[in-house]
């Protein structure tokens, strides 16, 4: 009986777990695409041929390019992660689920 009760209790806390892991995936994707929106930006910036750009604020422009790629990598590799532990997670909630046939 304690076993069974044993993997009811770890099921809530895997489900529990499953919806923080869900959140960071999203979010980190969603930042990502974000930066991908500013990187697209700058460029369409530094490249316009209607802005005349001086030297320090090319700089600015490439600056903050650079930064936003930066921040598209972080989050990508934060989302990647978060997606494999998030697969960790609904594997053994399934082999919970199996096991007790719910």
């Amino acid at each position: 009986m304690s076993g069974e009760k044993g993997e009811v209790e770890r099921l809530i806390e895997l489900l529990s777990e499953e919806k923080t892991w869900q959140g960071r995936y999203f979010g980190h994707k969603g930042q990502a695409e974000v930066a991908q929106t500013e990187v697209e930006y700058c460029l369409r910036v530094l490249i316009d041929d209607d802005i005349e750009l001086d030297d320090e604020a090319r700089r600015y422009w490439e600056r903050k390019r650079e930064k936003a790629i930066a921040r598209r990598e972080y989050h990508l590799k934060q989302a990647q992660e978060a997606r494999k532990k998030l697969e960790e997670i609904r594997a053994e909630i399934r082999k919970i689920t199996r096991r007790r046939r719910i």
